[in-house]
C-alpha cells in the first residue's frame, strides 16, 4: 500500500540523486568550461549576462543549502519556516510530503538549468528550452493547488 511514509522515502531517494547530479555534473564539466560563461537568461531563454566560470557553482551551492534547510524543515513541521495551510501542518506526515515534493521540484529545476547551461556553453543549444519555465509553472500551480485544496477541504 502506498502511504506518505513510503512516498517520503522515495522522494528522499530522488532528492539525493538530484543533489549528487548537481555536484558530479558540475565537477565533471568544470575544467572544460571557458573562462566566461552565461550567468543570466532573459525571458526568451537566451543568455544576457556573462561572468566568470566559477559562477557555475552557484546552483550546486544553493541546491545544497536548500537540501539541508528543507530536509530540516520536513523533519520539524512545526517550524515557523514552514508557511503552509494550518490544515496541512496539523498532519505532520502530509506536511513532510509537501516539503519533500517541493524540494524534488527545486532540485530537478536546478539540475535541468545546469544541464542546459552546459549545453549552451558547449554550443549544443542556443537558449534554455521551454521545459524550464514549464517546470516553474507546474511547481507554482502544485504549491498553490495543494495549499488551496487542503485549506478548503472539510
Amino acid at each position: 500500500m502506498i502511504n506518505n511514509k513510503n512516498i517520503n522515502k522515495l522522494l528522499l531517494i530522488i532528492q539525493v540523486l538530484l543533489f549528487l547530479f548537481l555536484w558530479i555534473f558540475t565537477i565533471i564539466h568544470f575544467s572544460e568550461l571557458p573562462e566566461i560563461i552565461p550567468q543570466h537568461y532573459g525571458f526568451d531563454g537566451k543568455p544576457n549576462v556573462y561572468g566568470n566560470k566559477s559562477m557555475i557553482w552557484t546552483l550546486p551551492i544553493i541546491g545544497s543549502l536548500l537540501f539541508l534547510l528543507l530536509n530540516h524543515v520536513s523533519k520539524n513541521t512545526d517550524s515557523e519556516l514552514l508557511n503552509i495551510s494550518p490544515k496541512i501542518k496539523a498532519k505532520p506526515e502530509l506536511a513532510r510530503t509537501f516539503v519533500n515534493a517541493l524540494l524534488v521540484f527545486i532540485l530537478f529545476l536546478f539540475s535541468r538549468i545546469l544541464f542546459e547551461e552546459i549545453k549552451i556553453i558547449k554550443g549544443f543549444q542556443e537558449s534554455l528550452s521551454f521545459f524550464v519555465p514549464t517546470i516553474i509553472i507546474v511547481m507554482l500551480v502544485s504549491i498553490v493547488g495543494f495549499n488551496t485544496y487542503y485549506h478548503y477541504k472539510k
